[in-house]
């Protein structure tokens, strides 16, 4: 993190009176750091046409996302100001319209979205119980109608915290990352209300990733409708807050897919047919919910043109 002291010391005073995820702050420093590097100079020293330019290189999907770093950049820009850092925050005249034209149609067309962007989001989230939603999707892990994911637990953690035993009997191995959030989302008994007013209420379930209200009957399992409806509602609120119109379960479950076959592919240096046809490649179909005999010829079919 560039200017590391100064930020952290703007990320404490931050917090103190907003609700903001610690993640969210540094994983935008962490990402502004190689044009302040490029540059050689704080983000708060940046021009507008720089701040522009760097927004551009984004890469965002929507011109909420960015809206989101202007709020907080702008605030950074306001403490640095305050504190005699810099002259002026040059944040703080940015527009709608002037994030707008930061945004490249090309990168809304994409059908999949990379890695990258899903940590990125995924850091920008109050909830780590939304946040475990996401990568469980990413991850593969759903079964008919979400029950692997709404029934999540701790006790279906291993011994050593990298694998995940579903209800399903499918294992699943999962790296610290995901690990780190499942935990916390485990531990999480208050949630933040997504909108213009952020809300805080408590709720019930610790131990498990389903979270209701306080005042709600207790769930004898998990199963059918409701725990589609659970996870739908949960990724629409995402997908409205980012105004994102491509997240989606289906599009979050189909990039976690392909970004799956491309380590392997790398890795192995099959082709896709190659792979499919092995263990290793027969277990991630099966995960991702090609069920059926012809499955590498369904996984081909959808994946063939962008691996």
């Amino acid at each position: 993190m560039y200017n590391e002291v100064v930020k952290q010391d703007f990320i404490k005073d931050y917090m103190r009176s907003r609700v903001v995820m610690q993640t969210t702050l540094t994983g935008l420093f962490n990402k502004v750091e190689k044009f302040e590097i490029e540059k050689q100079k704080d983000c708060c020293e940046f021009n507008l046409d720089e701040i522009l330019e760097m927004f551009s290189r984004f890469n965002a999907r929507s011109v909420s996302v960015l809206e989101n770093s202007v709020t907080y950049l702008r605030a950074y820009g306001n403490y640095m100001v305050y504190h005699q850092h810099t002259m002026e925050n040059n944040y703080n005249p940015i527009t709608k319209d002037m994030l707008a034209g930061c945004i490249d149609p090309e990168i809304i067309k994409q059908k999949f979205l990379s890695k990258t962007e899903i940590d990125e989001l995924v850091a920008q989230l109050f909830n780590y119980s939304d946040k475990a939603l996401i990568l469980g999707l990413f991850n593969g892990i759903s079964g008919k109608n979400m029950e692997d994911l709404v029934s999540l637990r701790e006790d279906m953690l291993s011994d050593d915290g990298k694998v995940l035993i579903l209800n399903s009997g499918k294992s699943i191995e999962i790296d610290e990352s995901f690990r780190e959030i499942l935990l916390k989302a485990f531990a999480e008994d208050e949630l933040v209300s997504m909108g213009e007013t952020m809300k805080i209420r408590k709720v019930k379930g610790v131990g498990r990733l389903y979270k209701e209200g306080m005042n709600a009957l207790p769930e004898v399992e998990f199963t059918g409708d409701k725990s589609f409806r659970y996870v739908y509602r949960r990724i629409m609120l995402i997908r409205d807050y980012f105004d994102i119109p491509i997240f989606t379960m289906k599009t979050i479950q189909s990039s976690g897919l392909k970004y799956t076959l491309e380590k392997h592919l790398k890795k192995t240096k099959l082709s896709l047919r190659e792979f499919l046809k092995t263990e290793k490649g027969e277990e991630i179909s099966r995960r991702y919910g090609y069920n059926s005999k012809n499955y590498v010829d369904v996984v081909s079919d959808k994946m063939q043109d962008v691996l």
